[in-house]
């Protein structure tokens, strides 16, 4: 690539003029410049100044008097359809922080906060099958949203498009950008995504693993009718006799190799002490025995994945 030091450093500075309250990215970004690493410099702004307005929609209901903080990839579709036929008078802020949410509602903040984690090797997994393994047995319309997906995060990350296969995506989140700094919400540790202005956790967190159980239990804390989550983003394939589904997860969870495990655990291991926190324990996911990836094309379900 055909690099021009000068347009790229001019480029860069007017990027980071929007880093001046931030002196950690900043830093970052001004060592890349000291090395003389102008391209990747800039990409780190360009980075930095667009994947901060992607937020996941916070929704809050008054009739419950709860809000709820989305976790990309876990099951955010379903808990929010489930939520909105609880209380259709629900508001949902797009593109907006739960510190913006208490803006322009002050009285969310006595509300109980909620939200939900996964285990981080499963979310890890769930976001490579959805940003890379073969595009089968999906819906026409969510064919459309992944493809436009796909394209952004290419575009914003450019250098993910090095990667090719779990074991490249698992190295790439150990380096700077695959980090919280400069993290899509996709991707960024959990802790971070969901937690409160004031640096706290929600009031009450559940598990994917345990979603229906913990889903009810805090619907009764908060007078809500008995919910139904729906399946949502999931492949076709995920609808299949419970046989075919154990197997498509079994096949998937082979890419959990001893050395991605490793990286996984480096890159999440916050993520990893909240969730034995909320279990007691730490399991890792059953089947996966050190070996190498299987058979392109097993996906990962659930609710939303």
């Amino acid at each position: 690539m055909l690099v021009r030091p000068r347009n790229l450093l001019t480029k860069t500075l007017r990027l980071a003029r929007n880093l001046r309250r931030d002196p950690d990215r900043a830093r970052d970004i001004g060592r890349a410049l000291l090395r003389g690493e102008f391209a990747r410099a800039y990409g780190m702004a360009l980075t930095v100044s667009r994947s901060s307005k992607v937020r996941g929609p916070v929704l809050i209901s008054r009739r419950f008097r709860c809000l709820w903080i989305p976790n990309s990839k876990v099951a955010s579709t379903s808990i929010r359809d489930a939520l909105n036929r609880a209380d259709p008078d629900a508001v949902t802020f797009i593109r907006k922080n739960v510190a913006e949410v208490y803006t322009a509602y002050p009285e969310a903040r006595d509300y109980c906060s909620f939200a939900f984690v996964r285990h981080p090797y499963e979310r890890a997994l769930s976001f490579y099958a959805y940003q890379f393994l073969p595009l089968e047995g999906w819906s026409e319309q969510q064919l459309f949203l992944m493809m436009n997906f796909r394209l952004y995060i290419h575009r914003e990350y450019n250098t993910m498009r090095e990667v090719r296969s779990f074991d490249d995506f698992c190295d790439w989140l150990n380096t700077p950008w695959g980090s919280d700094l400069f993290a899509n919400r996709h991707f960024r540790s959990q802790h971070v995504n969901i937690r409160l202005p004031d640096g706290r956790l929600p009031d009450f967190i559940g598990r994917l693993e345990n979603i229906d159980e913990d889903f009810e239990r805090f619907a009764a804390e908060v007078g809500m009718s008995k919910p139904v989550l729906p399946m949502m983003n999931t492949r076709a394939g995920w609808l299949a006799p419970p046989d075919a589904v154990k197997s498509a997860r079994t096949a998937m969870r082979a890419y959990l190799t001893d050395r991605n495990r490793a990286l996984l655990a480096a890159r999440y291991g916050d993520d990893l002490e909240l969730y034995r926190s909320l279990c007691g324990e730490c399991p890792e996911p059953r089947h996966t025995r050190d070996h190498g990836p299987a058979e392109r094309g097993s996906g990962s379900g659930g609710h939303e994945r």
